[in-house]
């Protein structure tokens, strides 16, 4: 007589390389979301599960919120197999990420309604607010003069409006402020 053996095929172990995340942020985004995700099995078979992010390396304190310091901010990704993967084993694989914050940008131009003047003996006016175009930063806005329009050294009038009949050329400035950067 014969008897039956019994025999077990144990659970594989996968791979997962973790997220495929860009890692350029800008202060005020909002950190990456987790969700369904896939790992990879033997024969790059897809394993199914769940992707997580964290602020710790034990992977307790899910992230949330947004970016809000300059600098680096290392992120913790966790992904959990589901419950019903019969074939893989269902042990979580982690991993970090450093993301470099840094500031958005801005942006500020002249429009073209800052127009010419006749010679009146008083300084040009600076642009009004109606005459600029800007986004991001709500810093001061400055001018700078020129009686060239490549702005070379020497070539600054600074910050005080010409007089004299004369080409000139004027540049706006606008302030970094807490989340935008400088233009």
């Amino acid at each position: 007589t014969s008897e039956a053996k019994k025999f077990t095929i144990g659970r594989a172990d996968y791979t997962c390389a973790g997220p495929t995340e860009p890692t350029e942020r800008y202060i005020g985004t909002a950190y990456p979301e987790g969700g369904n995700a896939t790992a990879s099995g033997i024969g790059s078979e897809k394993v199914n599960g769940n992707f997580a992010w964290y602020t710790n390396s034990e992977c307790t304190e899910l992230a949330s919120g947004t970016f809000d310091t300059i600098g680096s901010k290392t992120l913790y990704w966790k992904f959990t197999p589901a419950s019903n993967e019969t074939n893989y084993v269902t042990t979580a694989k982690t991993g970090s990420i450093t993301f470099n914050v840094s500031l958005n940008a801005s942006t500020i131009s002249i429009k073209d309604n800052y127009a010419d003047k006749t010679y009146n003996g008083s300084a040009v006016a600076d642009p009004t607010a109606e005459q600029i175009e800007k986004t991001g930063s709500t810093g001061a806005v400055t001018f700078e003069y020129f009686n060239d329009n490549e702005g070379t050294v020497g070539a600054s009038l600074g910050s005080t409006a010409p007089t004299n009949a004369g080409d000139y050329w004027v540049k706006a400035t606008v302030a970094a402020d807490s989340t935008h950067g400088s233009a």
